[in-house]
């Protein structure tokens, strides 16, 4: 994939470069630099040109490095290996604009704007020379939520994906790995306690041990994530020539903070046995910092990955008319954990079907998955306007996951307003409903306005699958207290593909991995000492694709031995269905909780559900049942539709048989199973 690689000058930036195209296997075609400008030089980011004049000066963005940008215009031309071009454009730093984490198109002054206006020079001087797209931009960002969130959009905007090769790197351990690179860089900024302007200039790897006694003391970032200092890139193995500073001068930036302001330098180009020197250690160097996955015996390399569609509203969706008439289905209401206590949440069951008329023509349009769900959408919106409530978890099933981009299209514009859609998982199921219904959404909500916190990173990294889907990884929900993910497949991070090679097994593992890199972040946010939550996993449903049950419960074999629960715990399943997103064979949907664990009244030890089977009943007889919600897990919910009669087949804890006893028998009735305390329907 060609990139554009944002380079401030620093060290991060410029090694998330170089791990893009050697490690992972893209092309940098080009890089990208902002430098600052004065106040009065030009109107707004969107009127700037390239020639604006820079002011030779740092400012304090959240954002951007500014310190020591005009000898990175200056000096990195010369520097870049050919046929690397460098692009730059000016900045105001004007972050006030849109200080919170989350970021939204905002006026055009705001510094975020002015880095689209330099994507989009870089896209249009391209196709002006007639040279391929660019397909993804690359940045340096490790740990700030801040930066991540911008530079997704800019990328999201520009059609592009995001890279973060960096993103949730151990840090000693990433500058660890920028040394061996061979990256000499100095200190042109200091802003934290042990570091002063003495320290300015000085060589990044002479102060290595002291950035890690200031770790130990006064937790100070390694890498300077958390703003305590900044690096200019003098040279490194990629470099064609390297920068040499002859003058320079300490300026007292305020508040402990001092940057280096270069007065004089000059450029070195180097001799083909430096060259040389260079290229073998690059070769040395890839060869030590593969990115190996625990489920791969060798790693792939990224080739072309699809960016996000940009959708703003549902009349983006460019649905054509449907001209049979559909009617909309539902159950809702607010249930409760089965100890009285927590918070009330809100349930939705949603399905729709085609209404059939003396007048119906045999021509008609009959309604696609995509008009039926727009209709179950927008009959969704009217329910949650009823009850003042916001979605926290999504459950999406299709009659068929080929139309999944389409059923997509609709469901992302309609969650495309909300900062942190909720969680989805999504999966293939025989039969639906109603025979007509082609999907059918189930959504569990809290009232708006709670406490609610989300993690929706969509760019490609080392760290775990990104979401460039509508939906979130994880969502924290009833006071902090229960963390939902969203459907996991074994994704492999920095590709965002499903390596082919791994078979049910380890798949399960890759799908675990990913999930314990996602609840990690939420443990070291929450302090990541002695006093911090630790989050157990409370509920695990596993998705399996089998033809039918026998095939089911040979991979249930393989899955349910991996899964973070007692191999007797009651919160376990795992259901059969014909087909899973990506083609994948395990999809895993995991709750959290905080705490001890909870005791509840479901009492399945291990239910293997065939979907096939289990929908073969009659339709009218199932939807014709009582309503029940839900079952519980306090104080977590599972979906409503893993139990009660779907369930064909029950296992002990032991593995012994505790329900039916061939495959063509009836499942126990319910009287018997509440007799063996094995299963507990709530009705």
């Amino acid at each position: 994939m060609r990139l554009l690689a944002l380079l401030s000058g620093g060290k991060d930036s410029l090694h998330a470069a170089v791990y893009a195209q050697y490690v992972l296997g893209h092309e940098i075609v080009a890089c990208a630099n902002l430098y600052p400008v004065d106040e009065d030089d030009g109107v707004v980011a969107a009127s700037y040109s390239p020639d604006a004049p820079e002011r030779v000066a740092e400012c304090d963005s959240y954002m951007y490095q500014t310190a020591g940008a005009h000898v990175v215009g200056a000096a990195f031309p010369a520097c870049l290996p050919p046929p690397v071009r460098l692009y730059r454009w000016p900045t105001r730093c004007q972050r006030g604009v849109h200080d919170r984490v989350a970021y939204r198109a905002s006026a055009p002054e705001e510094e975020v704007e002015a880095l689209l206006a330099l994507v989009q020079h870089v896209q249009h001087s391209m196709r002006a020379a007639g040279e391929p797209p660019l397909g993804g931009l690359v940045s340096g960002a490790i740990l700030s939520d801040y930066q991540r969130c911008r530079m997704e959009s800019v990328a999201n905007r520009c059609g592009l994906v995001s890279l973060a090769p960096l993103w949730h790197r151990r840090q000693s351990a990433l500058l660890d790995e920028m040394l061996a690179l061979g990256i000499q860089a100095i200190m042109v900024k200091v802003a934290a306690a042990g570091l002063d302007a003495h320290h300015l200039g000085q060589p990044l790897a002479e102060m290595l041990d002291r950035l890690r006694q200031l770790e130990q003391r006064y937790g100070v970032h390694v890498c300077g994530e958390g703003g305590e200092y900044e690096t200019l890139v003098l040279d490194c193995a990629w470099f064609h020539s390297r920068i040499v500073v002859e003058a320079a001068e300490t300026v007292d930036g305020g508040s402990g903070s001092a940057w280096l302001r270069i007065q004089r330098w000059r450029v070195e180009p180097k001799s083909p046995e430096r060259l040389a020197d260079d290229a073998a250690l690059l070769q040395r160097w890839v060869a030590q910092v593969e990115p190996l996955w625990p489920m791969l015996k060798r790693w792939p390399r990224m080739r072309n990955v699809v960016a996000a569609s940009k959708l703003s509203d549902a009349s983006d969706v460019g649905l054509t008319p449907s001209t049979a008439p559909l009617r909309v289905h539902f159950r809702c209401g607010t249930v409760r954990p089965n100890s009285g206590t927590g918070p009330d949440v809100w349930h939705a069951l949603l399905w729709a079907s085609v209404v059939e008329t003396p007048t119906s023509s045999a021509t008609a349009h009959s309604p696609t998955v995509a008009h039926q769900l727009q209709a179950i959408l927008e009959q969704l919106a009217a329910l949650l306007r009823q009850t003042g409530c916001a979605p926290y978890m999504c459950l999406l099933y299709l009659d068929d996951l080929r139309e999944f981009a389409a059923a997509n299209r609709v469901y992302g514009a309609f969650f495309a307003a909300d900062e942190y859609p909720p969680t989805r998982c999504c999966i293939q199921v025989a039969r639906l409903r109603h025979p007509t219904g082609r999907v059918m959404l189930e959504v569990y909500a809290e009232p708006a306005g709670g406490t609610r916190h989300a993690l929706h990173v969509q760019c490609l990294s080392l760290w775990a699958p990104a979401c460039i889907g509508p939906y979130c990884q994880a969502r924290l929900q009833h006071d902090g207290r229960v963390l939902y993910l969203s459907g996991i497949i074994a994704l492999y991070p920095p590709t965002g593909d499903i390596p082919a090679e791994l078979h049910v097994g380890e798949q399960m593992r890759a799908c675990l991995w990913n999930a314990d890199r996602i609840v990690k972040v939420y443990e070291e946010r929450s302090g990541g000492g002695i006093e911090a939550p630790a989050f157990r996993c409370a509920a695990a449903v596993v998705y399996v694709q089998a033809a039918d049950r026998v095939a089911c419960e040979h991979h249930a074999a393989d899955v349910q031995p991996l899964l973070p629960l007692p191999q007797d715990s009651p919160h376990q399943v795992v259901i059969g269905v014909p087909a899973l997103p990506r083609d994948a064979l395990v999809e895993l949907q995991l709750i959290y909780e905080v705490g001890a664990a909870a005791t509840t009244s479901l009492a399945v030890r291990g239910v293997f559900v065939d979907w096939e089977r289990a929908c073969a009943t009659d339709i009218r007889g199932w939807e014709a049942r009582e309503a029940h919600t839900t079952a519980f897990v306090l104080p977590c919910l599972l979906p409503e539709t893993l139990y009660g009669h779907q369930v064909v087949r029950c296992w002990g804890g032991h593995g012994e048989d505790a329900g039916a006893s061939s495959p063509a028998s009836r499942r126990p009735d319910d009287a018997s199973l509440k007799r063996s305390g094995r299963y507990t329907q709530r009705m």
